[in-house]
């Protein structure tokens, strides 16, 4: 039947869009060079301070999180990944949404890990 038809169509579309997404994925990946939180800063263009949730301020929470950051070759964040928990799920989320956050100078596709430390007054790199 045609409504069978066009659903058999749409599953097939949405199989192939999802491999070749994954395909992508894998070509970049293999071709991005991971390098040391050192050489990543002297890249940076643009790097705001962390926020520290009020939430996890008043509650004295403290820890330190480390996330894997992937650049493109435009210098913007393609993902950021926990890597290492602070151990308060707040902060573990402001990690990676300060990581998304960064911006490099454009050239070469990378990946590093970023450390972000929680201290009872602030957040820092």
């Amino acid at each position: 039947n045609e409504e069978a038809s066009s659903m058999k169509l749409q599953i097939l579309t949405l199989v192939l869009c999802v491999s070749c997404a994954l395909s992508g994925i894998r070509a970049a990946s293999t071709t991005e060079k991971t390098i040391s939180a050192t050489e990543a800063a002297k890249l940076l263009v643009y790097a705001p301070r962390p926020d520290y949730p009020a939430t996890a301020r008043q509650k004295e929470l403290t820890g330190r999180a480390v996330v894997l950051v992937r650049v493109s070759t435009a210098g913007s964040v393609l993902s950021a990944t926990l890597r290492h928990s602070s151990g308060w799920p707040i902060l573990d989320d402001a990690t990676v949404a300060a990581a998304k956050r960064l911006r490099f100078r454009g050239g070469k596709s990378f990946a590093y890990e970023q450390t972000v430390t929680y201290s009872k007054n602030r957040a820092s790199y």
